[in-house]
């Protein structure tokens, strides 16, 4: 995903301060090259370590030198908050989208065992 920033707000894929949804199993890699100066991450809390929070780091990597920030989607991981490690009030949230279980048809199946009387 394309991250920019301009006026103090990120936009991803030409979106300001948009409200992600992002897929359970899935990986996402944001480039945020163009915005070199404002380093994205996650948190559980709104604004991150500028609202009080930490970092949210399961699955996630953090490249500095390629100005990328990678999140593996795993099962489990809560609904977070993107934003800016430099400079507040930058992001927006983010919503996983839980997949569940695909449900498998039930099969039953039995066998008759006839003797025959000799």
């Amino acid at each position: 995903m394309k991250v920019t920033a301009a006026g103090g707000k990120y936009s991803i894929n030409g979106v300001e301060q948009g409200a992600l949804e992002l897929t359970e199993g899935m990986t996402y890699i944001f480039d945020w090259s163009s915005a070199s100066s404002h380093p994205l991450k996650f948190s559980t809390t709104s604004d991150g370590t500028h609202g009080s929070g930490e970092p949210y780091s399961l699955g996630i990597i953090v490249d500095t030198v390629n100005s990328t920030t990678t999140i593996n989607a795993l099962p489990g991981t809560p609904d977070l908050y993107y934003y800016c490690d430099t400079h507040s009030g930058m992001g927006s949230s983010l919503s996983l989208i839980h997949i569940s279980e695909p449900t498998r048809p039930l099969y039953i199946s039995y066998a008759v065992l006839c003797l025959e009387k000799k």
